[in-house]
């Protein structure tokens, strides 16, 4: 009896001794990942999350409406304001019931949002300045989400023609954009929830340093897989400069034709239309054979940048901290807009001069 009872006291407390071992290995990992999060925030501090975007059933994501955000990129000593009006663009608002004014539309992802920039360094704030002085009946309409592609930016516009109202559309077509189409259509597209969404995770990504250095990370390391896959499958694709995507020739088809569909349907709501294509990597030579194909000249033109930034540097062209256009490269975007616009009104103005002088 003296003999069992030292087993019956083992089998007693080893329930108690998995728990203090399970305690104690969350507590040194508890440590170790604060020793991490501490660590990157004061030696490799990163950049804000993105608060400003939801989750939309029809869209994947949207912007918040009436937001604000201060956005920060430590190691550049960068900050810019974001803000969102009432419907959910990053712009002011604005008087809809005005039937005088002209509106110009900008589609697009994170470029035509003017990541990296406050709104006032962006070609849509440029661009209406330019009209205005021109004609003071234009408005910019700012409608770039980041992480959209061009089935996303165009659904958009068609669900929203009727309180836009557009009588000229700039479509900005980045290289990914395709490889976003793909996603989107997949569902798998969602900048708020991402595509393995779990309890606490938007809490992480908003105060995590470490998450955020994990999660960057992980996905460049899957997109550059992905393209590695993709370039063994079609070795005659080159590699996007800006947006280190590969667009494949079914790609690049069903990006046309969703185009050129667009168009028809914005034709459609309002006959006067023009509908303007610019690129944001212009020197990639596909993308401007391929957009090119779409013009008309009248109504539908590719806007070629080429000749305004190839002679710009690489710290002329893109921001250091961020990748995107730097306030130089979005002037010349809303210079060579407005030129585009000037010439085809004055175009369709003489047009229409002529044709009523005949008439009479």
């Amino acid at each position: 009896m003296r003999k069992a009872a030292p087993q019956a006291s083992r089998q007693e407390f080893r329930p108690r001794e998995i728990l203090f071992t399970l305690l104690a290995v969350s507590g040194a990992l508890a440590g170790v990942l604060l020793v991490l999060e501490l660590g990157l925030r004061t030696f490799l501090p990163q950049v804000d999350a993105e608060r400003w975007f939801e989750s939309n059933p029809r869209y994947g994501h949207v912007l918040k409406k009436n937001f604000s955000q201060r956005y920060r990129y430590p190691d550049a000593g960068v900050e810019i304001e974001v803000k969102t009006n009432s419907l959910g663009l990053r712009d002011r608002e604005y008087d809809f019931n005005r039937p005088d004014l002209k509106r110009v539309v900008l589609l697009g992802d994170s470029f035509t949002f003017g990541e990296g920039l406050n709104a006032e360094d962006n070609f849509d704030s440029r661009l209406e300045a330019l009209l205005m002085q021109w004609q003071e009946n234009y408005i910019v309409l700012n409608t770039g989400v980041g992480g959209w592609g061009t089935v996303q930016e165009t659904l958009y516009a068609v669900d929203h023609f009727a309180v836009l109202r557009p009588d000229v559309i700039v479509l900005t077509f980045c290289g990914n954009d395709p490889s976003d189409d793909v996603a989107f259509s997949q569902r798998t597209v969602d900048n708020e929830r991402g595509r393995l969404p779990f309890p606490g995770k938007i809490f992480l990504r908003d105060h995590s340093h470490l998450y955020r250095y994990v999660y960057y990370t992980l996905t460049k390391l899957q997109h550059i897989r992905k393209m590695k896959q993709k370039k063994l499958e079609h070795p005659e694709l080159v590699l996007d400069g800006q947006s280190s995507t590969l667009i494949s020739e079914a790609e690049w088809s069903r990006t046309l034709q969703r185009i050129r569909e667009f168009h028809r349907q914005f034709l459609t709501f309002n006959p006067n239309g023009i509908l303007l294509v610019q690129s944001t990597y212009p020197h990639n030579e596909s993308i401007q054979v391929h957009l090119r194909s779409l013009t008309n000249d009248t109504n539908l033109v590719y806007v070629d940048l080429y000749d305004a930034v190839v002679h710009l540097g690489l710290e002329h062209l893109r921001l250091p901290y961020d990748g995107h256009w730097t306030p130089e490269v979005h002037e010349l975007s809303a210079q060579a807009l407005f030129a585009t616009i000037q010439r085809l009104e004055t175009v369709r103005t003489s047009r229409n001069g002529a044709h009523l002088t005949s008439v009479r």
